[in-house]
């Protein structure tokens, strides 16, 4: 978390330099940046757990709050779109296809190289499934985008006035957590999930209130960063359920932050790269952590440069064999 903080107040620093510190909107190319570099994060997240070593221990609760940006880009994504009268019931379907599709792949590798080991498969796949994954590791997030993009759809479609919509989707948000919490679902699964609607109030909000905050509002969303960030420190959470408080904060707090930050490189063929394979970079980690750790990769540092490289390779090639099987590219 400290690493995370440490390098957005570099960029700020470097920003308020140039004397380019006038906050900016949630452009295409901004959000591009973020898509781009946090699936590293999320990678050195899950390898963190293998370690109690720093600096890679400082990444171990920071999956949450990465989730938790993620999740209120699509909020904002979805609401910029209604506002701009683009967003229609019919496309659910095609938002869903691009959330499903590309699973398909990665799922199915993972499948052949672990069902034919387990001695009970329908006990794993039901114990994976308890876990809302879609037997693939960490694909929970997508049945929480499901839910997420389900709800907005609908509710958005049928629901003009903005407070009675934002009521009914917060509605659906604590139904939503009150059944994870339920079936014993991981807290991981949940402790992000409002920051979707933290995402669709800030697009709502972005020119009145964020854009015009001033420096004030810089400070006081810093001062939340540093305190949840430090939070921390002695590498666990000051107290359970903190996340679902903390990302809460951290995430607007982050975004007014981030509006101060230049980009300049945002538009790097590199960046443009690395955002291209974001989602399938997501999926491919748990076949990654699976071949790496049959090899048995004893170096956390190799082990972590081999993963994060082999893991893009895994990504293009899912990308690019997708794309010519359902896309005819």
């Amino acid at each position: 978390m400290i690493t995370l903080l440490l390098i957005l107040l570099v960029a700020l620093s470097y920003s308020f330099f140039l004397q380019k510190e006038m906050p900016k909107y949630l452009s295409l190319q901004r959000t591009d940046l973020l898509k781009a570099i946090f699936p590293f994060v999320i990678i050195i997240h899950h390898i963190s757990f293998k370690t109690t070593e720093m600096p890679l221990m400082d990444f171990r609760y920071a999956g949450p709050y990465v989730v938790g940006i993620f999740f209120y880009l699509s909020g904002y994504g979805l609401e910029y779109k209604y506002k701009k009268g683009n967003l229609v019931l019919k496309d659910l379907g095609k938002r869903l296809k691009a959330l499903f599709i590309p699973l398909l792949l990665p799922l199915f590798v993972y499948s052949l190289l672990t069902l034919p080991f387990q001695e009970n498969i329908v006990q794993h796949i039901y114990l994976t499934v308890k876990e809302v994954n879609f037997y693939l590791p960490y694909t929970w997030f997508i049945v929480i985008l499901l839910w997420l993009y389900v709800a907005y759809y609908c509710l958005r479609t049928q629901i003009k006035s903005f407070s009675l919509f934002i009521v009914a989707i917060t509605c659906f948000l604590l139904v939503l957590m009150g059944v994870l919490y339920k079936i014993g679902a991981s807290g991981t699964c949940y402790v992000s999930n409002f920051a979707f609607l933290l995402g669709i109030l800030g697009q709502h909000v972005e020119r009145k209130y964020l854009l015009g905050g001033g420096k004030c509002l810089l400070i006081l969303s810093l001062l939340l960063l540093v305190v949840i960030s430090f939070a921390y420190v002695r590498g666990f959470p000051p107290f359970q359920g903190f996340a679902l408080l903390g990302v809460s904060l951290f995430v607007p707090s982050f975004f007014i932050a981030y509006q101060y930050v230049e980009v300049p490189f945002a538009n790097h063929t590199y960046v443009r790269f690395c955002k291209n394979l974001s989602y399938e970079m997501y999926l491919c980690q748990g076949i990654s952590f699976l071949v790496l750790d049959k090899i048995g990769v004893q170096n956390l540092i190799l082990y972590t440069v081999v993963c994060l490289l082999f893991n893009m390779g895994l990504a293009v090639g899912v990308q690019r064999i997708t794309q010519r099987l359902f896309y005819h590219r």
